[in-house]
């Protein structure tokens, strides 16, 4: 067993009194030899146990060593009958003069153990298609087959395949209708394959019985478009949704009746099931032959939300299938957990979820959810004994992993990019059958239908508000639900769309394989979110053989992680006897550095065709787009990557060429070191390891830098998969199934003429050679311009924030908004806009309380300043809504802006100014500035 050097963990920990801490095992067959890593002279450490025999610091250095649970001895001098040592795991540690002791160097080890056989669950409805056959699901995972049956755990392919879904959240009815195919090859092409779409109550009924289906609220249209990109959806039926709409999605007019007639809302009764029949009806007839069995995009159907009662939940499935909704599954959140009596054959399969932060709060302090990026920090829905399986025997799938993070009024959460694809891996290590990500793109509310010549009045939003008849909420925007999401309110690509887009690509790659391991965590881990030193780290490996995916989790929303020096892994696996030391110690590779604030996946065997495997790199995948060539990304775990490669079958290794060193050759085993990664300019994308085989094949092992693994899309033409690698000028490439020759490029920069695309394979290529080819952007000279400049200054003092009957502060009224700064200007094109050709993003660079941007005395979009200044800052696509707002060659716009009291900030409005979030005060202790507004021409 190799023996991890440098490894410590340091908790905040106390001694002696405190409760004994849960058992921990090492998981390994024997003590490695004992070494001191971190010193804890001066400090002392709760939650250990006395060791009466031990008088020295040797001593209780000894014990220490000796137990196979001790982590942490710790020592304090005594001439009385005080115990000196103590030993054991601690709880947390705080200075206290004259204590010394220390952290023990220990393995970082875990077992994969075997899986029972899969067994089937009862939540199967109509999941027959005679284009795509049955759509089935076990305890472990979704599955394809042929035949209406189970298989073997390990889903070989041959009547079966795993499947791993990986889908987003849209609201069609916050994009306008012109913009839905576009923005759905984004999501595409940003390694979706499954949207998820709530279809508000409200939208579509605002008035009593009468139903609107029409522009943005068309939900067939939208349906056939995702159909068309090649997206399958799970329809959020509602008749309560949340999702920040007004009343969850219920109706005003439901409200209203509530009260007059004295039934509950969301019960299952009489009166208020007969009003949700009406709606089911109306809506299934409109989704009428577009589910699975009729070759249509829609697999799943969610009923209700967040509700424990699962016999209402009941009731409305039995009243969907009623009125026509036939899905391969109907599904249900699977928090909070069902009340008691629940029903183990319950018909329909639970998601579940979790965010980076919590914005509903009214905290005047961060609140991220840092259990979260603990690997199974939010364990108990799951079962004890597997965390793929929930603890009802169900999949562990997903629907509202937080793509993004929502801005209320009161607590205004700032996100990093970063934050979100960290987050999502340590999902997926921690036992995920399916990503489902809320929100994946963003969203632009859509106006009242009823209180057309008052909607723009924040009691009359669509959106949740402080003024809903449902009661004091979240104090959202009017018009903007951007959510930081990965594609913004005006479809702006972010960083992030590009960062979960490799994990994506990998996991479809392998997707049968990936869905056949399972999660194991390790029993010695972090204490808890506030320990920073341990090596946070999960398994996913396979049942019969000794293959998996190691994940490292060294980041943390709003904490700085410090980097791991010097770390080695142990994997048993049960199913072969084999343990797996990562790095190799038989190839000499260093032993591992992991980053500060740094996340990343590495392969364990991971077989990448039936020629060879990827034994090991200190190097993550990307992608395999074909069968003898693996694109892998740098990590920085260590200075340079290195691979080990083992050739399987009757393959023979010829030759190696590699721009690395050579640590290790044989016939069938290639260990390359100090490889120099590909930054896709001075290498020009030449292979970092390239092995001739004897029977004259090729492989082809190429290392990428992460500015490069961030630009390369996956298309798929005539059943051939095609890479596309791109410069940091294009935002994302639409293929959508067409000749990779005859792409689509979106990119923000309006002077880009030519840009060279790199792709593979090229037309009968070897492994090893990567095609380039300069290419014409060709677009509209489209340059806008902004003038007839006219500010007004506030009229009035700003204003004194009231609380909500929520008691949370109440966002402005339509009289509050009287007392704004004005900025009246207009917004010329020179030459019209063809559609989609471009689009005129307006940067609005603002310092205050909140901002709104209206046309024409209607509102477009409003914002609550939270201190982003590029990235998730005020944007408007005025293109985007130029069927709505009437945009072609030139329009006039108004700019409110509310000042902000610093005061505020100290009372009512949480701004993180740890972070630097702050907008700038004047002596008065008021913040009010409009810096500027830049135009952006996108294309």
């Amino acid at each position: 067993v190799a023996v991890v050097v440098g490894i410590v963990v340091v908790v905040a920990v106390h001694s002696q009194s405190q409760p004994t801490p849960k058992a921990h095992s090492y998981d390994m067959k024997k003590r490695p030899s004992c070494v001191d890593g971190t010193t804890l002279d001066g400090i002392e450490c709760w939650g250990l146990h006395s060791v009466l025999a031990a008088a020295t610091p040797t001593e209780c250095r000894q014990s220490c060593c000796e137990s196979s649970t001790c982590v942490v001895w710790n020592f304090l001098p005594t001439n009385s009958s005080t115990p000196a040592c103590w030993i054991g795991v601690p709880q947390y540690c705080k200075p206290i003069s004259g204590w010394t002791g220390a952290y023990l160097q220990l393995p970082l080890n875990a077992t994969v153990g075997t899986v029972p056989t899969p067994t089937s669950i009862p939540a199967q409805y109509h999941n027959y298609s005679p284009s795509s056959g049955y759509l089935m699901a076990d305890n472990y995972s979704l599955f394809t087959t042929t035949a209406p049956q189970w298989g073997s755990s390990t889903g070989n392919g041959s009547t079966q395949q795993r499947i791993y879904p990986i889908g987003g959240e849209i609201h069609f009815a916050r994009v306008p209708k012109s913009e839905w195919r576009r923005e759905l090859q984004k999501m595409k092409a940003g390694g979706l394959d499954t949207i998820s779409v709530y279809s508000f109550w409200i939208h579509h009924e605002e008035d009593q019985g009468s139903f609107v289906f029409s522009g943005r609220r068309d939900i067939r249209a939208f349906l056939l478009a995702a159909k068309s990109v090649g997206l399958t959806v799970l329809l959020r039926i509602g008749p309560w949704d949340h999702g920040e709409c007004r009343n969850g999605g219920h109706p005003d007019w439901l409200l209203e009746a509530s009260k007059q007639k004295g039934f509950k809302l969301r019960n299952n009764n009489t009166q208020y099931m007969g009003y949700v029949k009406l709606f089911y009806a109306a809506l299934a007839q409109e989704v009428k032959g577009l589910f699975y069995e009729d070759g249509g995009p829609i697999i799943f159907v969610q009923l209700d939300n967040e509700t424990p009662d699962w016999r209402y939940i009941l009731a409305l499935r039995e009243l969907a299938v009623d009125v026509g909704f036939s899905p391969a599954f109907f599904v249900k959140t699977g928090w909070p957990l069902p009340s008691s009596g629940f029903p183990s054959n319950f018909p329909a399969l639970p998601l579940y979820g979790g965010y980076p932060d919590i914005f509903w709060t009214n905290v005047m302090k961060p609140v991220p959810e840092t259990q979260q990026y603990v690997f199974g920090g939010s364990p108990s829905f799951l079962s004890s004994s597997m965390s793929n399986t929930d603890k009802f025997g169900n999949p562990y799938l997903t629907v509202e992993i937080g793509g993004g993070m929502a801005a209320a009024y009161n607590h205004r959460v700032h996100m990093y990019s970063d934050d979100l694809p960290s987050l999502h891996m340590v999902f997926s290590g921690s036992g995920t059958s399916e990503l489902g990500y809320y929100m994946y793109h963003g969203g632009n509310n859509p106006h009242s239908l009823v209180h057309q010549y008052s909607h723009d009045d924040p009691k009359w939003t669509l959106q949740e508000s402080s003024f809903q008849p449902a009661g004091a909420q979240n104090p959202m925007p009017s018009m903007s639900y951007d959510f930081f999401a990965p594609i913004g309110e005006f479809g702006q690509i972010r960083d992030h769309y590009h960062s979960m887009r490799r994990f994506h690509l990998f996991v479809k790659d392998f997707e049968d394989l990936y869905s056949s391991t399972f999660s194991y965590i390790p029993n010695l881990g972090p204490v808890s979110p506030s320990d920073v030193r341990s090596v946070r780290w999960a398994v996913r490996g396979t049942n019969t053989s000794s293959t998996g995916v190691l994940f490292v989790n060294n980041y943390q929303r709003l904490t700085n992680m410090p980097a791991k020096q010097n770390v080695s892994f142990n994997v048993y696996f049960e199913a072969t006897g084999d343990t797996v030391t990562l790095p190799p110690s038989s190839a000499q590779h260093d032993l591992l550095t992991i980053p500060a604030n740094s996340f990343f996946h590495l392969p364990i065997n991971w077989p990448l065709s039936p020629k060879w495997t990827l034994s090991f790199s200190n190097a993550q995948i990307i992608t395999s787009p074909r069968n003898d060539v693996v694109f892998l990304m740098e990590t920085g775990v260590n200075a340079y990557s290195s691979v080990d490669i083992a050739i399987t079958g009757a393959e023979k290794v010829k030759k190696v060429i590699t721009r690395g060193t050579v640590l290790r050759q044989t016939d069938s085993n290639i260990a390359v070191s100090d490889i120099l990664t590909d930054d896709g300019q001075a290498l020009a994308f030449k292979p970092a390891v390239k092995v001739d085989l004897e029977s004259g094949n090729t492989l082809a092992v190429f290392v990428v830098s992460e500015r490069v693994a961030n630009r390369i899309f996956s298309c798929e033409y005539k059943g051939i998969k095609t890479l596309v690698m791109t410069s940091e000028e294009i935002d994302t490439v639409l293929c959508d199934g067409i000749d990779p020759s005859n792409l689509t490029l979106l990119t923000h920069n309006a002077t880009l003429s030519t840009t060279t695309l790199r792709y593979f394979p090229c037309s009968g290529s070897s492994a090893s050679i990567i095609c380039s080819k300069d290419v014409t952007v060709e677009g509209v000279d489209a340059t806008a311009t902004i003038s007839n400049k006219n500010y007004a200054p506030p009229p009035i003092p700003p204003r004194d924030i009231p609380n909500a009957p929520s008691g949370k502060a109440q966002e402005p009224t339509l009289e509050d908004w009287a007392g704004a700064a004005v900025l009246n200007f207009t917004v010329t094109n020179k030459t019209g806009l063809p559609p989609q050709s471009a689009h005129v993003l307006l940067d609005i660079n603002y310092e205050g309380d909140s901002a709104r941007l209206m046309h024409n005395g209607s509102l477009i979009t409003d914002n609550w300043y939270t201190g982003y200044k590029v990235n998730g800052n005020m944007q408007v696509d005025l293109t985007y809504l130029r069927e709505e707002i009437g945009f072609e060659t030139s329009i006039d716009l108004q700019l409110l802006v509310l000042p902000l009291k610093k005061t505020t900030l100290e009372t009512k409005v949480f701004i993180n100014n740890a972070t630097g979030n702050w907008p700038s005060f004047n002596s008065d202790g008021v913040a009010l500035a409009i810096n500027a507004i830049d135009v952006i021409i996108t294309r």
